[in-house]
């Protein structure tokens, strides 16, 4: 059986306070935040997974998802930046993956998978499509 491996990192934005972003940032497993010359602060990801934290170490049932912390997100960006989470990945083969999360300061979040939206632009120039997806396809 296989599984999901992927590759995560972030965009580079201002944050309102350094030291808390990197804290937030280093809560989740094997997450580490760099730094762009310009000052601005980001996230790698050296998992092959998406990045995850537990609030309970002793409790591995509920993992909070990084990529669902919009709102704690939010409390750390300075106001008008936009911070930018995108994630690569494929379970051998078998399918690939490619998504983009957006974040303001508000804790609002915005989605994009590359395949949808690949759909929706044949869609809108081209009209009718009879696409299949790039992923195994058992007959």
């Amino acid at each position: 059986m296989s599984e999901y491996r992927c590759s995560v990192r972030s965009n580079y934005v201002r944050v309102k306070d350094e030291q808390a972003f990197k804290d937030f940032i280093e809560g989740f497993e094997e997450c580490d935040m760099v730094r762009a010359k310009d000052g601005r602060v980001g996230f790698v990801c050296y998992s092959w997974d998406t990045p995850v934290r537990y609030n309970d170490e002793d409790d591995l049932s509920d993992p909070v998802l990084l990529v669902d912390s919009e709102e704690e997100i939010g409390r750390h960006l300075c106001e008008g930046e936009v911070f930018v989470i995108e994630e690569v990945g494929s379970e051998k083969m078998r399918f690939l993956v490619g998504v983009t999360y957006a974040y303001n300061h508000k804790g609002e979040r915005l989605f994009v998978n590359m395949a949808d939206a690949l759909r929706e632009k044949v869609a809108a120039q081209w009209g009718a499509l009879d696409l299949t997806d790039a992923a195994y396809w058992e007959e």
